[in-house]
């Protein structure tokens, strides 16, 4: 089984079945995932603010910091190997 990251379309999705009152389960259904992803979708990208909702364009600029953060982590590690 492969791993493949959660898309923005996605994560938009996420949100809008979220504040329909969709279970993590459900969400997971329909959008073909394991609720674990879901769960850690939700846990990691929540908001401080509003009782931590999910709030999917603070989510997909979480994610594109991380990856940048990532990035420059295996630049740096490579440099000094």
């Amino acid at each position: 089984m492969s791993y493949h990251h959660l898309s923005t379309v996605e994560q938009y999705q996420i949100a809008a079945l979220q504040q329909a009152g969709q279970s993590n389960k459900a969400i997971a259904l329909i959008l073909q995932r394991h609720p674990s992803t879901i769960g850690r979708e939700l846990a990691r990208n929540a908001t401080q603010q509003a009782a931590a909702t999910y709030c999917a364009d603070a989510a997909v600029l979480c994610t594109a910091a991380r990856r940048a953060i990532s990035s420059q982590n295996s630049r740096t590690i490579e440099a000094n190997t």
